[in-house]
């Protein structure tokens, strides 16, 4: 609250001063035109009137995206059903906003939590997403407490398995959970608190990791898989589709798991007690 507080006067200030400086760059132009005054007031308005005027397109943007009913989560046809539908407006105001600020706007964690709020994504202030990471879909986009996503990382709660065939599902972030760069997260996917994924990682649609999961380099998770809470799966492993890994078990790395993983060594240890 205080933030917004506090962006609330810093736009209260600059449309006060674009309306108090205005007239007198008007009359400076008018009467004067190649005076140093009125090239010096054209500059001094110049800034505030921007940082109004983006603001102002916030705010429109706020109503845009409360106005539509969100989009529903499941399998639609392009151009035919509803969800789609809902889909595509939805987004596409976001979508252009992402497109002309996010590269130089997400500089500044102010702007980017306005931004991002205004869009109606489910993300906290203290999360962090860089200029460069390829981001969509922020309705369905929920990040916690101090989540971190690395460089040039896609999130992607929407995507088309095959052409005019559209899947939307949610994708959620728990709390202190770190996404290494040129890392995917596919729509439907899980991942809990204080979770590590390193670079380079792919997370297909459906899966879920538990919490103090630790996930290496490379890795590929196909589809519904299920990772257990503190399981540590190794560098370049692959998970198949619906694979399973339980709680607190260690995946080599290279490794390809199918079905449920057995971990020897786990269960060695088990026998002996």
């Amino acid at each position: 609250m205080k933030i917004l507080f506090a962006l609330g006067w810093m736009l209260l200030v600059s449309v006060c001063l674009s309306l108090l400086l205005l007239p007198a760059c008007v009359v400076l132009a008018l009467l004067q035109p190649d005076s140093v005054l009125s090239g010096i007031g054209l500059a001094l308005i110049i800034p505030p009137a921007l940082l109004a005027g983006y603001f102002l397109l916030l705010g429109l943007t706020w109503i845009y995206c409360r106005v539509l009913p969100p989009t529903p989560q499941g399998k639609f046809n392009l151009f035919e059903d509803r969800g789609a539908v809902l889909w595509a407006l939805n987004n596409a105001l976001p979508t252009l906003l992402l497109k002309l600020f996010q590269s130089t706007l997400f500089l500044s964690e102010h702007l980017r939590y306005c931004l991002l709020r205004a869009c109606n994504a489910d993300v906290r202030f203290s999360s962090w997403i860089p200029t460069n990471a390829s981001i969509a879909d922020l309705r369905n986009l929920h990040l916690g407490e101090n989540v971190v996503i690395g460089e040039h990382c896609t999130l992607g709660p929407a995507f088309q398995p095959r052409p005019y065939r559209l899947v939307v599902s949610d994708i959620h972030i728990g709390d202190n959970s770190l996404v290494g760069a040129h890392s995917m997260v596919a729509a439907g996917v899980h991942i809990g608190a204080n979770v590590l994924i390193q670079a380079q990682v792919m997370i297909a649609s459906g899966s879920r990791l538990g919490n103090n999961v630790k996930i290496g380099v490379g890795t590929r998770i196909d589809t519904y898989c299920h990772i257990g809470e503190g399981a540590v799966v190794g560098k370049w492993v692959t998970l198949l589709s619906r694979a399973h890994i339980p709680e607190g078990a260690q995946v080599p790395d290279g490794a390809v798991v199918r079905g449920k993983w057995i971990d020897t060594k786990q269960e060695a240890e088990t026998k002996k007690e």
